[in-house]
């Protein structure tokens, strides 16, 4: 077995995990929560959301006709969550200086999708957007 998909290593045991995906990706997807850009933590449209959880890739086919020159053929797909590999969490961490008793929050998610490259092979892992849980995220990342 995998370690890299040992729910301990990952901290969160796979059918939890895959409920928390689906209700991530549900909300965002119907508008209950918003979703941010990974980068300019710039609040994302209904219409950036549908666009990135829709796959497009080109592939160059050789036609089965002469000259048979290759033809550029574009295939979509919907994102699925089990493509879904990675979760990124930003955190708060606290600690109490008298009994070095520690607590952490959550306050932000953020899915990854694994990437490669043309020949197959991984490139790493790619950020989808942010789901923050705390108001005054994102605006105290910049």
């Amino acid at each position: 077995k995998d370690k890299d998909f040992d729910w301990w290593v990952q901290n969160i045991e796979g059918d939890n995990r895959e409920e928390l995906i689906s209700n991530v990706l549900n909300s965002v997807s119907a508008g209950n929560v918003k979703a941010y850009d990974y980068l300019s933590h710039k609040p994302m449209s209904k219409s950036d959301i549908s666009q990135m959880l829709k796959r497009t890739d080109t592939l160059a086919v050789e036609s089965p006709v002469p000259p048979y020159d290759l033809i550029d053929t574009i295939i979509s797909s919907e994102l699925n969550k089990k493509d879904i590999e990675k979760l990124r969490f930003l955190e708060e961490w606290y600690m109490d200086g008298k009994s070095l008793l520690f607590q952490k929050k959550i306050v932000g998610i953020c899915p990854m999708i694994a990437k490669y490259g043309d020949t197959g092979d991984f490139r790493g892992y790619m950020p989808l957007f942010w789901v923050f849980f705390d108001e005054k995220y994102p605006a105290a990342l910049k």
